[in-house]
């Protein structure tokens, strides 16, 4: 990116290009580690209401500031779009 500032919704601002783009690294990076785990939990006979139950709940442990279901449901979602580009469904 050719971006000199760069502000997250909820928690920081980065400035500079190297650290907006070391961000945006981490970033992908971490994105596709949950993709991975979404997966293999997937293939390994968990449903995705389990998957989304543990990540919200791993989420949930590092900040409080919302409630235990909100993160849950947001996670069903990554989970969904996570099964969706690997060609599985919801139910595999």
């Amino acid at each position: 990116m050719d971006a000199e500032v760069l502000c997250l919704s909820h928690n920081a601002v980065f400035t500079g290009k190297d650290d907006i783009n070391a961000y945006f690294d981490r970033a992908v990076a971490a994105t596709e580690g949950y993709h991975k785990r979404i997966i293999e939990q997937a293939r390994s006979g968990k449903s995705a209401e389990q998957i989304a139950e543990m990540l919200g709940a791993e989420v949930y442990s590092k900040t409080q500031i919302l409630p235990l279901d909100f993160f849950q449901k947001n996670c069903a979602v990554m989970v969904q779009k996570s099964l969706a580009h690997e060609g599985l469904s919801a139910s595999e």
